[in-house]
């Protein structure tokens, strides 16, 4: 495949255990968004799938489709997490969605 914008990897995380010890290294990535879409100007959320068993496929209006490969991956975990703003600033919730919710893929 030629390498393109698109395929070249713009990041990569390699956790190493240089103890003198045996330990379990635990590492969560995240992907995370502004809210722009609750601004009122009519952006689209962006939108998280999975692709595959290693990988999650991404995509924003602005920033355009990405992939997010893992090796090993464990099973993967997504949430929606927006503000509670009656909690908060005690003025109306937005969206219908005031607490995290996870999902497991």
């Amino acid at each position: 495949m030629p390498r393109t914008a698109s395929t070249i990897p713009f990041g990569r995380v390699t956790v190493i255990n240089r103890g003198p010890d045996t330990a379990v290294a635990l590492s969560y990535a995240t992907v995370w968004f502004r809210n722009t879409w609750a601004w009122g100007y009519g952006t689209p959320r962006p939108e998280l799938s999975r692709y595959d068993s290693n990988t999650i496929e991404l995509g924003e209006a602005g920033l355009g489709e990405f992939k997010f490969w893992m090796e090993d991956a464990p099973q993967q975990l997504y949430t929606e997490n927006e503000s509670n703003n009656e909690r908060l600033w005690n003025s109306p919730n937005i969206s219908l969605t005031r607490r995290m919710r996870f999902t497991a893929i």
